[in-house]
């Protein structure tokens, strides 16, 4: 029987992406960050929040952290450390109703909601291959588009985030 050489597989990662979603090509790192350290007290202001946010969990335990504004709109973060990436949010395509993909200074995102983005809108941008941060702009009704709310901030905090060593 021949046999043929072949170079070994490179050794697998337990955070190695399953290829569904654009791999993060310049990565940030979010392990270690507090959320409410994400969007700085002149960012917040300047996006009409408090200049504070509040700390919260999610129900999957994820940590994540909430400002509002006087005109009762409220942005929440999530960074998400411990999963699969935008390959996972990818994986749950089918559950959004609202999906577009698009870059945020230089990271791959979507916009993802389960219904029709008026008082509320989702972008979820892929950090490294294995974190995302999820911003969810919830707008007054009376402060103009959620979207463009959500977009905002995540461009303020994106451009700030460290870089993966």
């Amino acid at each position: 029987m021949e046999t043929t050489e072949q170079s070994p597989a490179p050794p697998a990662e337990s955070g190695d992406s399953t290829g569904l979603a654009p791999s993060v090509s310049e990565p940030k790192d979010l392990a270690g960050l507090d959320v409410c350290t994400l969007l700085t007290p002149e960012s917040a202001e300047g996006l009409g929040f408090g200049p504070d946010g509040e700390p919260r969990t999610t129900g999957g335990g994820s940590a994540s952290c909430s400002w509002d504004s006087a005109e009762g709109a409220r942005v929440t973060l999530v960074a998400d450390v411990d999963r699969q990436g935008l390959d996972e949010v990818y994986s749950r395509q089918s559950l959004y109703s609202d999906w577009e993909e698009l870059e945020i200074a230089g990271h791959p995102a979507v916009r993802a909601n389960e219904g029709e983005p008026t008082s509320m809108c989702g972008y979820i941008v892929g950090i490294a291959d294995t974190q995302y941060l999820d911003i969810n702009y919830f707008s007054s009704g009376s402060d103009g588009d959620a979207c463009a709310g959500a977009l905002a901030v995540a461009e303020s905090i994106v451009p700030t985030l460290p870089d993966a060593n």
